[in-house]
């Protein structure tokens, strides 16, 4: 089971109210398709899910608060794992369980992607700020015309 957390977007954030789930559980769900809609004080943003799979079981309700990373719901990356029944991980064990560990996982990933949320639409197109963007732009002109070498 794969846990979808809640991430900090900006650096006063706490929480989160959710506003509405795009998919019901069971529902098949695929890596970066939108599954839930949330409001903080500043902004609306949307989660993704971080897999491909089916949504086995919500645990954040519409319409309540959340704290920043807590598990809003599971998702399966099998259709066979949908008719096992749904126990919730505990923390009860010294040892992280495997679902802990992968919730740990992505909530440092979350972290050190930073606080943006609307995700690239392709894994690996790369984002950059609009001024980078256009310094590279004009470093690749100016290496094109063959002009880089006169600067």
């Amino acid at each position: 089971m794969t846990p979808v957390i809640l991430p900090k977007m900006g650096l006063t954030m706490e929480e989160a109210k959710i506003v509405r789930w795009f998919k019901k559980e069971d529902e098949p769900v695929r890596v970066g398709e939108t599954l839930v809609e949330i409001e903080t004080e500043k902004a609306n943003g949307e989660i993704e899910s971080p897999v491909t799979g089916f949504l086995k079981k919500v645990i954040a309700l519409e319409g309540k608060q959340v704290a920043v990373e807590s598990v809003l719901a599971y998702l399966v990356e099998k259709e066979d794992e949908l008719q096992a029944e749904f126990v919730l991980p505990t923390a009860a064990g010294s040892e992280p369980s495997q679902v802990e560990s992968r919730a740990q996982d992505m909530r440092s990933d979350s972290y050190q992607a930073g606080s943006d949320m609307t995700s690239a639409s392709q894994a690996n197109e790369v984002r950059a700020a609009p001024a980078a963007r256009l310094l590279d732009r004009m470093a690749d002109y100016l290496e094109s015309a063959k002009l880089y070498d006169l600067l």
